[in-house]
């Protein structure tokens, strides 16, 4: 008879140090990364005394476990009582949407994967190095993240940006005391963001279109516009790096249109700002200096540009521009807050692009 295998049965602390050492590997890279995280208090240790297999969500379960609430708010920017209350949040769509219609079903829970979703965007590390974090496959990792967000993302951003709009109309920003300081009657703000991407494959013709001049780089831009509250209602899909803000204000005319409108109950506010006599029916956009001759379709207030060959700017236009510019840091410090927080809005774009038109749309992040 053949002499049976001993095996070695691993004890439940080596198999948590195992999913530590393999976590830790994400770490060892977000420690490059600066983050301001002390922004919430965190709570305490739950009690999951229970088998990881036995709960809807083993992975989310085990890492607050094995981790804490301190390690699952490192890995994807929210605390256990955030996570759960945006799961709550999107739970009714996901499960309606996920693992539904023919073909092969995922082995993972809706939940695991959204908490899989949210550790992927906030490194935007490799995908080998974010999935050896889950203990999976790269390749299959990388499809279930990217279907899982084609899911997630429409629902996402109805909730968070176009309901947030809906929601903080000028009456209700005016009544609150949340209008700008400076100029009351602006609406909200609108700028770009740029981020860098590999050169393009193809002729230099094909590739100039990417090319941005005045970052020198290769890239994508996206506008957003961004209420006096600092929550972003409005961001398009990315435009190549080549394309003029003015542009692409232009381009998205349609929505600027409609949102700058004056609701009917709105005319009783007080509207003592420029350009009313041309625009009476419309609230003001504040925009960059690089905006020039929008003032002719919209009601814009912009910095004044210094003319090539003309004197410099007086001490009036200066201070004008001082305030304008204060009013409108508060897009500058959105862009700040994404790409500080969430790598996928800040890591140079190379095999990864497809998620680039998402990365621009997480508001709610």
């Amino acid at each position: 008879m053949a002499s049976s295998r001993n095996r070695v049965r691993r004890t439940q602390e080596e198999q948590d140090d195992e999913v530590r050492g393999r976590w830790d590997r994400l770490f060892v890279e977000e420690e490059k990364r600066q983050r301001n995280l002390a922004r919430i208090a965190l709570p305490t240790n739950r009690d999951d005394s229970d088998d990881d297999l036995a709960t809807p969500s083993p992975i989310y379960d085990r890492c607050l476990r094995v981790q804490g609430p301190d390690r699952v708010l490192r890995m994807c920017n929210f605390a256990p009582v955030e996570f759960e209350r945006i799961w709550d949040t999107v739970e009714d769509h996901i499960i309606s949407n996920w693992n539904v219609g023919r073909g092969k079903k995922s082995a993972y829970s809706p939940k695991d994967v959204l908490f899989m979703t949210l550790g992927t965007l906030k490194p935007c590390g490799s995908w080998d190095v974010v999935s050896s974090m889950f203990n999976i496959d790269a390749s299959p990792f990388q499809k279930m993240i990217k279907k899982f967000l084609d899911i997630l993302e429409p629902s996402l951003y109805d909730i968070f940006v176009v309901d947030v709009g809906k929601r903080w109309t000028m009456n209700q920003l005016t009544l609150s005391g949340h209008a700008f300081e400076n100029f009351p009657t602006a609406r909200y703000a609108t700028y770009v963001t740029f981020q860098q991407a590999n050169r393009p494959t193809g002729g230099y013709h094909h590739a100039k279109k990417y090319f941005s001049g005045k970052h020198f780089l290769y890239g994508y831009k996206v506008e957003v516009s961004v209420l006096p509250t600092g929550a972003a209602i409005n961001c398009t899909k990315f435009a190549p790096g080549a394309e003029a803000d003015l542009t692409m204000f232009r381009n998205n005319s349609a929505y600027h249109r409609s949102a700058l409108e004056k609701l009917p109950n709105e005319f009783e506010l007080t509207d003592d700002g420029s350009l009313l006599d041309q625009y009476a029916n419309d609230w003001v956009v504040l925009v960059d200096k690089g905006y020039q001759g929008l003032v002719r379709e919209f009601r814009a207030i912009q910095p004044k540009k210094k003319a090539r060959g003309a004197p410099p700017l007086t001490m009036a236009e200066t201070h004008e521009n001082d305030i304008i510019s204060h009013d409108r840091v508060i897009v500058e410090n959105y862009f700040g807050r994404l790409k500080t927080l969430w790598g996928v809005c800040s890591h140079k774009w190379g095999g990864m692009t497809s998620l680039m038109t998402r990365s621009s749309e997480r508001e709610w992040l």
